[in-house]
């Protein structure tokens, strides 16, 4: 039950990204649900609460996707993804763009994914925005922090692969 609403009526005020690293409580009617992590970086459309289309659903508000295209731009050259990072990733593509700039809307983002899966396009600007991007194409949003210690240092894919075993 939300404090000071009815349980059937969704909240005026709720948690959200409002900035790289920046959360606050803002009014319901300035937010929009995020249903995939690289909207996180879109808080130039609406404040954005992480979350599901149920989320959306339940808390009445709409997907930040439904407000904003996702149009990428700026050059970039495809490159080869280390297979250490894919053995990883089982599913995730193998290449992807680098990028000096990389705006979508317009906006500046770190990383961009365009599809699912291994024919999405993974677009990036450094290590930690194609480890992010690979692992929400891969649909394993909690590994890239693995990958991108892989990425980063090549010779960590065993103890990587090790402890994804572990962790099941």
């Amino acid at each position: 039950m939300w404090r000071g609403a009815a349980p059937d009526e969704p909240p005026q005020r709720v948690p959200a990204l409002v900035g790289p690293g920046r959360a606050a409580v803002v009014h319901a009617q300035d937010a929009a649900v995020a249903d995939r992590p690289m909207w996180w970086q879109r808080t130039d459309v609406a404040a954005v609460v992480p979350g599901t289309a149920r989320t959306a659903q339940v808390l009445d508000l709409p997907l930040v996707e439904d407000l904003a295209a996702g149009e990428v731009s700026g050059a970039g050259e495809t490159v080869d993804v280390p297979p250490e990072a894919l053995a990883l990733l089982p599913g995730a593509p193998t290449t992807w763009v680098e990028h000096e700039d990389l705006t979508v809307d317009g906006a500046p983002v770190d990383w961009w994914v365009e599809g699912d899966g291994p024919g999405a396009v993974v677009h990036a600007v450094h290590v930690a925005g194609l480890a992010a991007g690979l692992a929400q194409a891969a649909g394993r949003w909690g590994a890239r922090y693995a990958v991108e210690a892989v990425l980063a240092d090549p010779s960590r894919a065993a103890e990587a692969l090790l402890d994804d075993v572990a962790d099941g």
